[in-house]
């Protein structure tokens, strides 16, 4: 789970703090850092872990409409008696979920990384975050993961190629309208079209 605690303990108002997601790489949580986040967002219990990780998974994940907010809920106050846990980051990551799910992503790319000095990120390790991350969202990305398993050419993917997939999402739909041959996009986008559309004809 995000770590939603900016520097000197200041609340992130923006969307995940980069910055602050503690682990730099692929690797199982230590057991301090499992111990700052379940203090951070006063979580005591698996059940409340599971409600955190739910209500992150369907705002970001799914962007689906957030929760309504209690009109009692602030900042400044502590976990309300009848919510599951700290909410203060949630309503903060929900205030503008969509920079909130960009940094996520941004940052997926610094953790799937098999070690801080790799400039790319293993193909089958790409193409589980693109599942998980933006296959929800956007349909397209399961044809755009069929395409990479298929081509053996493609070993990883560089940092530039995993934030165009993204904004290539964005911009273009399942039957490739948006796209634009002209759009600079990576070279692997561009040869994912022409794919699809031979894989259409």
């Amino acid at each position: 789970m995000a770590h939603g605690c900016g520097r000197n303990g200041k609340d992130n108002k923006g969307g995940v703090d980069e910055g602050h997601l503690e682990a730099t790489v692929c690797s199982p949580v230590s057991m301090p850092v499992f111990e700052t986040i379940s203090s951070y967002y006063r979580i005591a219990s698996i059940s409340q872990l599971a409600v955190a990780a739910s209500d992150l998974d369907k705002l970001l994940i799914q962007n689906l409409p957030p929760l309504k907010k209690p009109a009692t809920a602030s900042p400044s106050k502590k976990k309300l008696p009848d919510e599951p846990y700290d909410r203060t980051a949630y309503w903060n990551y929900a205030a503008d979920s969509k920079v909130a799910f960009k940094t996520l992503y941004a940052y997926c790319f610094t953790f799937a990384k098999s070690s801080p000095a790799s400039r790319s990120i293993e193909k089958d390790t790409a193409t589980a975050f693109w599942t998980v991350l933006l296959a929800p969202q956007y349909p397209i990305v399961t044809d755009i993961v069929e395409f990479v398993n298929e081509k053996a050419n493609y070993k990883g993917i560089n940092k530039d190629v995993w934030s165009m997939i993204l904004d290539f999402c964005h911009t273009v739909k399942p039957d490739l309208s948006g796209y634009e041959a002209d759009g600079a996009w990576p070279s692997m986008l561009d040869e994912f079209v022409q794919w699809k559309k031979e894989k259409s004809a």
